[in-house]
């Protein structure tokens, strides 16, 4: 085979694998042949034929005094060249495998910036149960979130913080999204999402945007769950005092909760619900009234200012009551 086939092959090559070293390199075989006058050579002189292999000058005929292993040498050369390059065929970066979130309970901290007269670090508390299936992502069940520091009247609570109630429910629509590589993208009712990163520690952080407003947020599991047992304070109208309540609480299987109150030494009255993050949603019948909870447990007292403290809301007649409960010594 010939330089010019091996630099014929190398384009081959090169047209297949679209690599350009290969290019490159049959444009350096020909350079190299051509600068050799391996290609081509010119006849032998007459000299040949009579007794001698070579001529008795190469004045003008450059090539017929070289070794046929020099051809054979950088044929070599060209073909291990070519084979190489052929296996430097370029490929499609993979991309990073989809990362994935830790199911269960959730907290997403929505931050607000200052607020009110007082300028109070203001946002909301989304939880809910996660589920992730492939890259898509859901809440289970309910969702539930409460403000905080927006200790404001009519429905001032010992804790600067307030339930959002929706169609008369403690209940904070639906949520769903997606998850490519360490991306997170999740929407919150019809106005607000979520665009973050899955961090090393499980985490998740980046920018939430509510009608085109523009804040950060925070996202983890819920890593401390409310502890069973019974909680006890009092109950308020605003700042108007209200019932002595005691609250005894027992923690099921997949966060459903059953629970008994007395109110003024009243009851006890069952009430069951599930948990939803650091958020217990409880109902039942209390002095034969339906009546719907919310409960906010906190075991850092980072928002409430009492470290494992329940502080727990209901409404009666379209009146927000509010408590704080502590764990019974």
């Amino acid at each position: 085979m010939s330089i010019e086939e091996f630099a014929d092959t190398c384009q081959e090559i090169a047209r297949q694998t679209g690599s350009v070293m290969c290019v490159t390199v049959q444009r350096l075989v020909l350079c190299v042949a051509q600068s050799l006058q391996v290609i081509d050579p010119l006849p032998r002189s007459g000299s040949e034929g009579q007794g001698s292999s070579f001529p008795t000058s190469n004045i003008g005929v450059t090539n017929m005094g070289r070794p046929i292993a020099m051809k054979l040498a950088l044929s070599l050369f060209a073909l291990l060249l070519c084979v190489g390059c052929g296996a430097t065929k370029s490929t499609q970066t993979t991309p990073p495998p989809n990362g994935t979130l830790a199911s269960g309970l959730w907290q997403f901290n929505q931050d607000q910036g200052t607020c009110g007269a007082s300028q109070l670090n203001c946002g909301t508390l989304l939880d809910f149960n996660l589920s992730q299936n492939g890259t898509q992502i859901s809440a289970v069940g309910s969702t539930s979130c409460v403000d905080y520091g927006v200790n404001q009247p009519p429905h001032s609570s010992p804790s600067d913080l307030e339930p959002v109630v929706s169609n008369g429910e403690f209940s904070c629509g639906s949520v769903s999204g997606s998850i490519s590589g360490n991306s997170v993208a999740l929407t919150w009712g019809q106005f607000v999402t979520f665009q973050g990163t899955l961090n090393q520690d499980g985490s998740i952080s980046g920018t939430t945007s509510n009608n085109g407003v523009t804040n950060t947020f925070t996202a983890k599991p819920v890593s401390i769950l409310v502890p069973n047992g019974t909680y006890s304070g009092t109950f308020s109208d605003g700042s108007l005092p209200g019932g002595n309540v005691a609250l005894t609480i027992n923690n099921g299987t997949n966060s459903q909760l059953t629970a008994s109150i007395t109110v003024d030494g009243n009851g006890p009255y069952s009430l069951t619900g599930q948990l939803v993050g650091n958020i217990l949603l409880l109902s039942g019948t209390v002095e034969s009234d339906p009546v719907s909870f919310s409960m906010y447990y906190d075991a850092s007292g980072s928002f409430t200012g009492v470290a494992n403290s329940l502080t727990v809301f209901t409404s009666f007649e379209e009146v927000l009551y509010s408590g704080q409960l502590t764990p019974q010594q």
